[in-house]
């Protein structure tokens, strides 16, 4: 049977989920900066290089840069969207589960530990997944700075 301090250390590894589902956030709305920040250059380059837009080569370099920049704002996105997270237990649930009789403490905290542990899964689940569409968004902006340095290099050589 639980105790209260088994209890807490489950309760602790899913407050550490809840902070790294913080963290992954804060990461999402640095790399949306990033990327528009960034896509507002490239475009400014573009309106004062539009001589240099001639060769077939170069646009072609110069319209990668673009959809590399697009979709790595398109995954950002989706990283920070929305997630359904699961709640540490739910307190009618919790209620509904006291009978006639008083439960023993350990009964109770055996199921808040099972609350836990499936709280702290299905919300781990959630974060893995906004963390690698974030480095995919990571990998996309790489890209497309480098095809923006090859379209330099193109360009003006």
């Amino acid at each position: 049977m639980a105790t209260e301090k088994q209890f807490a250390f489950f309760q602790y590894l899913f407050e550490q989920e809840n902070a790294r589902g913080d963290k992954l956030n804060e990461y999402g709305k640095n790399a949306i900066a990033l990327v528009t920040g960034y896509s507002g250059f490239v475009l400014w380059v573009a309106e004062n290089m539009k001589a240099h837009l001639t060769d077939y080569w170069v646009r072609f370099l110069f319209l990668d840069v673009i959809g590399f920049m697009l979709i790595a704002l398109v995954a950002a996105l989706w990283a920070t969207r929305l997630a359904e997270y699961q709640v540490l237990n739910d307190p009618e649930a919790v209620v509904r589960q006291f009978g006639p009789a008083a439960m023993a403490d350990e009964a109770f905290y055996d199921n808040r530990i099972a609350d836990a542990t499936v709280a702290t899964q299905w919300n781990s689940g959630v974060n893995d997944r906004k963390a690698r569409w974030l480095v995919v968004a990571a990998a996309l902006l790489v890209s497309g700075i480098f095809f923006h340095a090859v379209f330099f290099v193109k360009a003006l050589f």
